[in-house]
């Protein structure tokens, strides 16, 4: 499978589980690799990751490596990435646009079975049309985390209780 993603770039993050699903392992590589990309453009000395809750990303080691680097992991609470996680609130859309014009041209272009290596080399171009400055910052001001706006969020946690 290396093969697979070998040539993507060295700020690419490609790794695999036995199982399929994210482990401990993996987790502790992706927040080594984190630290590696993000020290590169960092102002000042405190860095913020955000995340879900999920266990595997919140291991002693992996809070003892950040504690140490002074990056802050703050881990959204339950059932709220659709409120609060910037990717989910806006990019995720324009991405998912993005791959499906991919499939379709690689379709219409003769391409019977877009599978992982097709993906894998149309993802720079994905990523490239999907994750702008702009598209960015609208993502965390949409979520109320930048500016810091709570009321944006509560705002929609009152919709969805309303029925």
């Amino acid at each position: 499978m290396q093969s697979w993603y070998q040539d993507l770039g060295d700020d690419v993050f490609v790794s695999v589980s036995d199982t399929g699903y994210m482990n401990d392992e993996l987790s502790y590589e992706y927040i080594l690799y984190f630290h590696c990309q993000s020290k590169k453009t960092q102002v000042g000395a405190h860095r913020i990751l955000l995340c879900d809750g999920y266990g595997s990303h919140i291991t002693r080691e992996i809070l003892e490596f950040c504690q140490k680097k002074l990056i802050h992991m703050f881990c959204l609470p339950p059932h709220t990435s659709h409120i609060l996680q910037p990717l989910d609130v806006v990019l995720f859309q324009p991405y998912k646009h993005y791959h499906t014009k991919a499939v379709n041209y690689a379709s219409r272009t003769g391409c019977g079975d877009f599978n992982k290596l097709e993906f894998l080399a149309a993802i720079g171009s994905i990523q490239q049309q999907t994750f702008k400055r702009n598209s960015i910052l609208s993502s965390f001001r949409e979520c109320g985390l930048v500016p810091y706006k709570p009321s944006i969020v509560l705002t929609k946690v009152y919709e969805y209780e309303a029925p």
